[in-house]
């Protein structure tokens, strides 16, 4: 009896150091995650999403059955555009202007 109660005990105690590890390992990994969240990159790339997903919503909510008010459209994309090229973020352009022309043909083609 004495015998099992020091095997549940020391059971116990293994369990107790493992969950600590884990919450330590978990500490270090938001640590980690805030340090690359307050980056510059990882700062412009975040606006950039949120940028293109407001553009997103806002071409999803101009989408009539005849296709794409351009006229709502063209000046969103042109001002994220040249905020891209001012901040001279030439890559992320080219990858907005690539998901642009996706965006369009996959409209275009479930239109037709």
């Amino acid at each position: 009896m004495k015998n099992h109660a020091a095997q549940m005990a020391f059971d116990r105690k293994a369990g107790l150091l493992i969950d600590g590890a884990r919450y330590r390992a978990g500490l270090v990994r938001a640590k980690a995650a805030v340090i690359e969240g307050l980056q510059p990159e990882s700062m412009i790339r975040n606006a950039v999403e949120h940028a293109i997903g407001s553009a997103a919503t806002r071409l999803g909510a101009s989408l009539v059955k005849g296709g794409a008010r351009y006229q709502i459209v063209m000046p969103i994309a042109v001002a994220v555009f040249s905020y891209l090229l001012r901040q001279r973020l030439r890559n992320l352009a080219i990858g907005a202007g690539v998901v642009a022309v996706a965006a369009i043909a996959a409209t275009r083609h479930k239109r037709s």
